[in-house]
């Protein structure tokens, strides 16, 4: 009583006039999972009146909570030599508190050691892998995390260059085993992750012919690649937009002065930008496999007229609610009497809603052409994804006015030749 039902008094009135009374039980929607429970309300003797025959009642409340099953292990892996060590122990972390266990992989189970003054508290940081990368198989995972550190460049598998440091080329087998777990972990619509340096080994896979991030944004550190014979792979970044990708680094994502929020979410695959954002994605990547906290998107015209004349602009809101930590990437496809890239400015089709916020907005720039029109309508309808789950408002409209008037038909008179 007070605790699974709204607390009941003791006593109930019956009117005046009346032979009897409702005492009502109203469960409380708990997320404690339990077997079915009771109510059982005995009758109190009392001067008042007599008992009679029947004294109790019993109510059954059905439990709703269902159990959540412990997903299966996560694999962290890890540079056989430099990687970024809170890369590793942050996400790790995360994890474990969630109730998840992890698994570490390497290219070779051998001891493992970090880059130098990268977060361990004791010794070197070396960490003995438990399974080397073509021994792991992505059916026996739940999802995989590339730590980042420089070493991370020995799992980079269509990467041209050759890097100074020859313990960051790995090897032919090794580079295999990454993007084949990668393909795998793709295939069995699992999650992807990775951190820092590692976010380039998602860069230079290749999933059915293209890097896993081609069209995705996601999230790099903003550093010098390792020395390497290609004057041009400096920036991280580089090495993200070379493959398709949009990348967001350099205190682009959320507060300009920290990194601990620089985690983006893009479908199945989730990218941080460095050692701060470590614990952010760990418990960004438990709360998807945990099924707890899934974020709710929705997409409204908030603007909706548009016309060309001074090309005045329109716009849609895509919106979400749950947790805001992230930044996460809304998808939509835009259909209507307009035509995308035609009658107003291309749209990509995706927004990013930045950490901490719950809004972005999607601006409808319409083109004044010269071609008279009735006016025409942009239509942009979220599309579904592993990321989020949709919301009641899944699309919206933008009417764009035409400002060219039909041009009128000259009509001239006939010209009748007589002859003489």
């Amino acid at each position: 009583n007070g605790m699974d039902i709204d607390d009941l008094t003791g006593s109930v009135t019956i009117a005046a006039g009346a032979t009897s009374a409702t005492i009502t039980v109203r469960p409380v929607d708990d997320t404690t999972i339990d077997a079915n429970e009771t109510v059982i309300v005995t009758l109190s003797a009392n001067a008042a009146y007599t008992l009679g025959t029947t004294t109790a009642g019993t109510v059954t409340i059905a439990d709703n909570d269902v159990p959540v099953a412990t997903p299966l292990p996560v694999l962290i892996v890890i540079a056989n030599n430099d990687f970024y060590y809170t890369e590793y122990s942050a996400p790790r972390a995360a994890l474990e508190a969630a109730g998840i266990p992890v698994v570490v992989g390497a290219g070779r189970r051998a001891l493992s050691v970090p880059h130098v003054n990268t977060g361990y508290t004791s010794g070197n940081g070396a960490v003995m892998p438990d399974i080397a990368l073509a021994d792991a198989r992505a059916s026996d995972y739940s999802a995989i995390v590339f730590v980042g550190g420089w070493g991370a460049a020995q799992y980079q598998f269509a990467f041209p260059g050759t890097y100074n440091n020859v313990a960051y080329n790995g090897t032919p087998a090794i580079r295999e085993a990454a993007n084949r777990l990668i393909n795998e972990f793709v295939a069995q619509d699992k999650i992807v992750t990775g951190v820092c340096y590692g976010v380039s080994v998602l860069a230079w896979s290749r999933v059915n012919g293209q890097s896993l991030l081609q069209g995705r944004m996601a999230t790099i550190a903003h550093f010098n690649s390792p020395t390497n014979n290609l004057p041009e792979a400096g920036l991280y970044r580089w090495h993200l937009e070379t493959n398709g990708a949009t990348a967001f680094t350099g205190g682009e994502l959320g507060q300009p002065v920290s990194r601990f929020d620089d985690v983006l979410v893009d479908g199945r695959v989730i990218t941080g930008e460095n050692y701060d954002s470590g614990r952010l994605l760990g418990e960004t990547l438990a709360d998807r496999l945990l099924n707890r906290n899934q974020p709710v998107a929705t997409i409204t015209a908030s603007d909706a007229t548009a016309a060309e004349a001074a090309r005045e602009t329109g716009s849609f809101t895509a919106a979400r609610t749950g947790p805001t930590g992230a930044a996460l990437v809304v998808r939509f496809a835009m259909s209507g009497t307009a035509t995308n890239g035609t009658d107003y400015d291309s749209l990509r089709e995706a927004v990013l809603i930045q950490p901490g916020q719950t809004t972005a907005a999607i601006t409808v720039r319409p083109i004044d052409d010269a071609t008279s029109d009735a006016d025409e309508t942009a239509i942009a309808t979220l599309t579904v994804n592993p990321a989020y789950n949709l919301g009641a408002a899944t699309s919206g409209t933008v009417t764009i006015a035409d400002n060219d008037a039909p041009s009128a038909a000259l009509l001239l008179p006939d010209l009748l030749v007589i002859a003489n």
